[in-house]
């Protein structure tokens, strides 16, 4: 379990983070300045449209993103859907930031997911809308800058070998129809200022942090070694690792979120921990980093909040001769008190 100040930092931040959802709309912590209307892929009621409208976001046509995106995808003729009808959103948004910004090769990945439901009419249930928070900083110009003052400045690669582009963050929404496990209803974006970026919490460590973030946030058991990467229909090995989409799905995976069948993973979904739960506000999060190490590497950590202990969920990988070798370790974060 996570002990000392690490884990009084995790605790506090969690209550912070509840208590601004329960005050009513405004800027959470990573989310930036404006939000302009544009058409959205689905009728999903003003919660949707108030979640990607928060302050310093622009609304982007979320039907366009999704066709572009899906344009990647390894299509399946003999199906009936298109292609990535079982992603999850949380797997969603690592590939919809990626397919608009572009890969990086070091990057911090920060994931928040809720669930709001926007009413029926009466009588109905309510219809469930996946809300997700993704924030992408850029690590590689910060690394590039250190190395500059080292004494190998001389063997520095140009700024293209670390990644260009700046911090991002988007919003998006999604909802389960049929067929379609979290079709995409609304999308935004903003751009996270320098400032901002400094400013930044992953969880209980600076966002820009350069050491690695992940093997502190628990005290990690040995880890399981995994059989080799399921058959996604986006990129899953980049650079002879998992991709951060990969990675994600894994995490959702063996944090009980989704299941597993012909070869790829589908999403069944996360209930909130309560019933007193904010509407919407995050009970799932989500750090993957790359590129932060000598060698090559990938690691990412999923915690999901319980009224009791806190749940980690934990998947890195490193290059292997005959390919990525991927490990698997579960953790859990004592409720106050203990």
């Amino acid at each position: 379990m996570t002990t000392g100040p690490l884990r009084s930092v995790l605790l506090a931040a969690s209550v912070a983070v509840i208590g601004a959802l329960a005050a009513g709309p405004g800027t959470a912590q990573g989310d930036k300045p404006a939000g302009q209307q544009a058409p959205a892929a689905g009728d999903t009621g003003g919660s949707a449209a108030d979640f990607v409208a928060a302050p310093g976001y622009e609304r982007l046509d979320a039907q366009g993103a999704l066709d572009r995106l899906i344009a990647t995808f390894d299509a399946n003729p003999a199906s009936a859907f298109r292609p990535g009808s079982g992603l999850g959103p949380l797997t969603q948004a690592v590939l919809l930031l990626e397919a608009e910004e572009g890969a990086l090769p070091r990057a911090r990945y920060r994931i928040r997911y809720g669930v709001a439901h926007r009413p029926d009419p009466p009588g109905g249930g309510g219809v469930p809308l996946h809300v997700v928070r993704i924030a992408r900083y850029n690590l590689g110009p910060a690394m590039r800058a250190e190395l500059l003052e080292g004494p190998a400045a001389g063997h520095v690669g140009p700024p293209e070998a670390f990644g260009v582009g700046p911090h991002v963050s988007y919003r998006l929404v999604t909802r389960p129809v049929q067929g379609y496990a979290s079709q995409l209803v609304a999308l935004s974006r903003a751009e996270i200022g320098a400032v901002e970026a400094r400013a930044d919490m992953c969880l209980a460590a600076p966002c820009l942090q350069m050491a690695a973030l992940v093997p502190e946030l628990a005290d990690w058991p040995p880890p399981e070694r995994l059989r080799p990467l399921l058959d996604p229909v986006y990129e899953g090995v980049r650079d002879g690792l998992p991709s951060p989409a990969a990675v994600t799905d894994l995490l959702t995976l063996f944090a009980g979120g989704a299941s597993e069948g012909g070869r790829r993973i589908a999403w069944e979904g996360f209930s909130p921990p309560a019933a007193g739960t904010v509407s919407g506000s995050p009970f799932i999060e989500v750090v993957i980093e790359t590129g932060l190490g000598q060698e090559a590497a990938i690691d990412g950590a999923l915690r999901r909040a319980a009224p009791a202990d806190a749940a980690w969920t934990r998947v890195n990988a490193i290059a292997g001769g005959a390919g990525p070798l991927i490990y698997f370790s579960e953790a859990s974060e004592a409720s106050p008190g203990d």
